[in-house]
């Protein structure tokens, strides 16, 4: 938990209860709401329009700016909602048309790299900008090799073949990519200029700052600090996912509110009257640091907002920052809703807003944290179920257990990382000591709640506990008696427990071969090299935490790979060889990986 900015009420103490503050900013909330609404009915709205969507999308914003005029002269809160719901349809809308222009054929021209590159299944994607339009660029090797190095800003001549995509997602839209480029060559790769190469400068000392760690250190604090999970391992992500801690490794409030922590002197130095502008500017040079993902863009507008009504001498509550910051996001980039992690970090703001109220405290207080995590897990749980994803129940002990060693991994990235690597010798390790004692702690948590045995709750199980929750509480207000009401809430309890109880280990077939339980004994039976991470996922999924014995058919060095990325992820008694006198055992067939 940060503190909040001096713009912002501090809470209900003494003041209004969460309720009322809610109640004060239902005007921007509703605004936030259509504003949202809008943006999300962005795609179904073109797809009826069709070939009059361009059309269509000049009227609705004609007509928005007109309904805003005569909302804001009359003050009709509800008038504004309906211009920014009008107005995040039309540029939805606009946003959209430009990515199905696409026509597939061979290209070749300069690209200019808008995200850094990453490994995908033996060979690197990265988002490029080519003749006007931003791509999804596959890179084979050997050009890999070349391009896994580079970052945001930097410029290489390609030649390929673009074609566009079979199933567009919103994870494709939420970057505006028009399709796909299949590189055939890479050639005249020149760095980043200006704004690009100074904050690639600054990552670059980071990452030579944690370059003595070992791997898995190194990976927790290049996420802490910028966002930047590329140099996980593949069994390192699977027990940070189940033990629902991969949050953080991603940029958030927290870095925000560092950052301006650290800029607070400089910008206590500028006019009052500009000192909007400067915290504008600090947050801008942030963003392209860390990489303008949905959780910092939505933390940035927050600080933008503060700053805004600072300036004017306003002091606003969180709940009227949350809005006006997912307002501005939406209208700056509709097609943002259509990241999950955008949701996700809406969602859990909104989960601390209302959860917490005024009782903050700090991150080494482990009352405060189960209450932060109560509270930020009970937000995002309805957004996970209707994206089909289930929650850990060993999050709650994982995030109370690791939030403050994680706290620390983000402020070392962000102040001594800058420095530690150009310190001779001793001076560096001593400087490097705290962060490899927090990265020690916060992987031992995830690797010990992931072994946990504790079940998830489904989305399904997800969306029955708010059910049985909304109708405990609505009984709840309604008896009178205290010891009647606390039989109330016998049945969601009852279901809370059911529901979060660890389940029997399920066989079957899984990427790159079998998965054998009983009683007994579980066997995992491998007879080809599947991508790891789809085999983790698949691990997790049926609920394996121990193996007993990992039966492995020759099959080079993938396969030695991805046995040695299985027993790092998960406990394994034994490893035997398919040729070692052992009659194959009878499986269903392996699942393509």
């Amino acid at each position: 938990m940060t503190p909040e900015p001096a713009g912002v009420e501090p809470g209900s103490a003494g003041r209004s209860s969460v309720g009322e503050r809610l109640a004060d900013a239902r005007a921007p909330l509703a605004v936030a709401t259509a504003a949202l609404g809008g943006a999300a009915m962005g795609p179904f709205a073109r797809r009826t329009l069709g070939a009059a969507s361009r059309s269509a999308a000049i009227v609705l914003l004609i007509v928005a700016a007109l309904v805003l005029l005569w909302a804001w002269r009359r003050r009709v809160a509800a008038g504004v909602a309906v211009a920014a719901a009008l107005c995040t349809v039309g540029l939805s809308i606009r946003a959209l048309n430009p990515l199905d222009d696409l026509r597939p054929g061979r290209v070749e021209g300069p690209a200019v790299l808008r995200s850094d590159p990453s490994p995908f299944f033996g060979s690197v994607e990265v988002v490029v900008a080519l003749r006007g339009r931003r791509l999804l660029a596959s890179i084979e090797s050997p050009s890999a090799g070349e391009v896994a190095g580079l970052q945001v800003g930097d410029t290489l001549r390609v030649s390929g073949r673009t074609s566009r995509f079979e199933h567009p997602t919103g994870w494709h839209r939420s970057r505006h990519l028009a399709g796909e480029l299949h590189v055939d060559s890479v050639s005249d790769i020149e760095p980043g200029r200006g704004g690009f190469a100074l904050a690639s400068g600054v990552r670059e000392r980071i990452r030579a700052s944690v370059e003595p760690l070992d791997p898995d250190a190194q990976a927790l604090v290049l996420g802490a600090a910028l966002g930047d999970d590329r140099s996980q391992s593949d069994a390192q992500r699977d027990r940070f996912l189940r033990s629902g801690l991969t949050h953080l490794l991603v940029v958030s409030g927290q870095n925000v509110a560092l950052m301006l922590v650290l800029c607070a002197p400089l910008l206590a130095r500028v006019p009052v009257s500009r000192r909007p502008w400067a915290t504008a500017a600090a947050v801008g040079w942030f963003v392209l640091i860390v990489r303008p993902d949905p959780s910092v863009l939505r933390a940035a507008a927050a600080a933008l907002v503060v700053a805004m009504a600072t300036g004017r001498g306003q002091r606003l509550s969180a709940p009227t920052v949350l809005a006006g910051a997912l307002t501005a996001v939406v209208l700056v980039d509709p097609l943002v809703v259509g990241s999950l992690g955008f949701w996700l970090s809406a969602a859990a703001t909104m989960g601390l807003v209302v959860g917490l109220g005024s009782h903050r405290g700090s991150d080494w207080n482990p009352a405060a944290v189960g209450r932060a995590t109560l509270a930020a897990q009970v937000g995002v749980a309805p957004v996970l179920a209707v994206a089909g994803l289930a929650v850990p129940v060993a999050s709650f002990p994982a995030n109370v257990a690791a939030g403050a060693p994680a706290g620390l991994l983000t402020g070392w990235g962000m102040t001594v990382g800058l420095v530690a690597g150009s310190l001779p010798g001793p001076w560096g390790w001593v400087a490097r000591l705290p962060v490899v004692v927090a990265a020690w702690w916060v992987d031992g948590v995830a690797r010990w709640s992931a072994r946990l045995p504790l079940g998830r709750f489904t989305p399904g199980e997800i969306l029955a506990v708010f059910v049985v929750a909304a109708l405990s509480w609505a009984t709840w207000l309604s008896v009178g008696r205290l010891r009647h009401r606390r039989l109330v809430l016998a049945p969601l309890v009852a279901l809370v427990c059911w529901a979060g109880w660890p389940r029997t280990v399920t066989g079957g077939a899984v990427p790159g071969g079998c998965l054998l339980a009983d009683e007994a004994a579980t066997v995992l039976v491998l007879r080809q090299a599947p991508p790891t991470r789809r085999l983790l996922q698949a691990l997790a999924e049926a609920e394996v935490r121990h193996l007993d014995v990992m039966l492995v058919a020759p099959g080079g060095l993938r396969l030695a790979e991805t046995a040695v990325a299985v027993r790092d992820a998960v406990p394994v008694g034994e490893v035997r060889a398919l040729d070692e006198g052992l009659s194959e055992p009878a499986c269903p067939d392996a699942v393509d990986g």
